[in-house]
């Protein structure tokens, strides 16, 4: 299993990589910094995957008050969360969560919903959470659940900086491929993904009542192999 020690030696070396990339329209400014969240942040995470997903999210809930009572501080795991920052001023630009050994980066309890939101809204609440937010990781992949990046700061390159992230620590953890899904809706993350070598091994589409629920009928899920 791969600790934190080694996770932060190859968040280390991304760092420095960034550091010494030049400016341009294609890559995000030198001072980007990739690390562990932490409980502080946890609040920001909230906001960004809220940006990022709220359209899916309407059963889940309804404004980003709702989903930080929803997916609270104690339901995330930061050692399965990490955040792209400024250097400067530590401005949270992006943020990704994976799963790999068994774990995610969000532990909804189906019980704890129920209780705090009633049975038929806790059910649902935790339905699309799970679909949205979690995905299990094979035992030979490390696979990204989801990556959020902040308004003002896409197509600067930082989602490829998570990603890239990512990568090494499945490398360093001896995976053999990264896996994750993106629906029809959202075709320039597709070809994002793309670009970075990923390829779709499989559509899948939802049957009629869940494209109700979730507004898209058809989810790629796409293989990145691991040298």
């Amino acid at each position: 299993m791969l600790t934190n020690t080694k996770l932060t030696s190859v968040l280390l070396n991304i760092n420095q990589r960034a550091r010494q990339r030049p400016k341009s329209g294609s890559a995000p400014a030198a001072a980007v910094t990739v690390r562990f969240a932490e409980d502080r942040d946890n609040a920001e995470v909230s906001n960004l995957l809220w940006q990022a997903f709220s359209s899916k999210m309407t059963k889940f809930a309804t404004t980003l008050e709702e989903f930080m009572q929803t997916v609270r501080k104690e339901d995330y795991r930061n050692e399965r969360i990490l955040v792209a920052t400024k250097e400067d001023s530590g401005e949270i630009l992006g943020t990704v969560g994976f799963s790999m050994g068994g774990s995610t980066y969000t532990t909804l309890s189906l019980w704890d919903l129920s209780k705090r939101r009633g049975i038929a809204k806790g059910v649902t609440a935790w339905f699309v959470g799970n679909l949205i937010f979690s995905g299990k990781a094979k035992s030979n992949e490390l696979y990204v659940a989801s990556i959020a990046v902040s308004p003002a700061s896409r197509g600067l390159g930082v989602g490829s900086v998570l990603m890239g992230a990512m990568e090494e620590f499945a490398v360093a953890e001896g995976k053999t491929q990264l896996r994750l899904h993106v629906i029809d809706e959202n075709p320039d993350a597709r070809r994002l993904y793309e670009r970075l070598g990923y390829s779709v091994v499989k559509t899948h589409t939802l049957p009629g009542p869940f494209t109700s629920i979730l507004g898209f009928k058809k989810a790629h899920e796409m293989v990145k192999p691991l040298k």
